[in-house]
């Protein structure tokens, strides 16, 4: 995908604006993911994913090929954020029948995994997936703005923390430490949603 996202700038960068078209098509829905995960508005997302285009397209021919487009995209989408959010001057309060993204219901998948404890998992047998979605999306809004970042990049957008680390300019050992605190914040909080302990 870096080698296509790659030919297709270079092919813009040459004159042929329909190449930026492979580039949306390929990027919209992760980074727009991501922004919604950030910011918690449907509307502001939307908002701030075209801002993202705009601002990349504008500048395209200042890429570094040291990075992959994809990382270049993220780092455009989490400055744009960051400036929304001081711009507003408010923090993201999620929505808690929004769901972030990927963990919409029939996406949540291998997520359970590492966020669910099995006790956990075991409680809500009988209750709705929905309903489990519901509250795991709610404690990953309750998460730090830096931890929710984190949780987002690698859980959501599937990106190693090497890619993360290019995207935010934090160390890779720090990143670790922000996931694996969000995770044990969130199956905690379930824990003891299903009443039962932390242990």
């Amino acid at each position: 995908m870096s080698d296509q996202d790659l030919a297709a700038l270079q092919r813009f960068l040459q004159g042929d604006s329909d190449a930026f078209d492979a580039i949306i098509e390929r990027h919209y829905r992760n980074l727009r993911h991501y922004i919604f995960a950030m910011v918690g508005s449907e509307h502001d997302a939307e908002d701030l994913v075209h801002d993202v285009f705009i601002k990349v397209m504008r500048k395209a021919d200042t890429f570094e090929p040291k990075f992959k487009v994809s990382t270049w995209l993220y780092r455009v989408a989490r400055n744009t954020v960051l400036d929304f959010l001081k711009y507003e001057g408010r923090r993201k309060h999620q929505s808690l029948d929004a769901p972030i993204g990927p963990l919409s219901q029939g996406e949540a998948g291998n997520v359970f995994a590492d966020l669910v404890p099995s006790s956990a998992l075991e409680s809500f047998e009988l209750a709705s997936k929905k309903e489990l979605i519901t509250l795991i999306t709610r404690y990953i809004g309750e998460l730090t703005d830096q931890r929710r970042e984190a949780l987002t990049l690698h859980y959501f957008q599937g990106l190693r923390y090497s890619e993360i680390s290019d995207i935010v300019g934090v160390p890779e050992g720090t990143l670790k430490f922000r996931v694996f605190e969000a995770v044990r914040e969130i199956k905690g909080k379930l824990l003891k949603a299903c009443g039962m302990e932390a242990g």
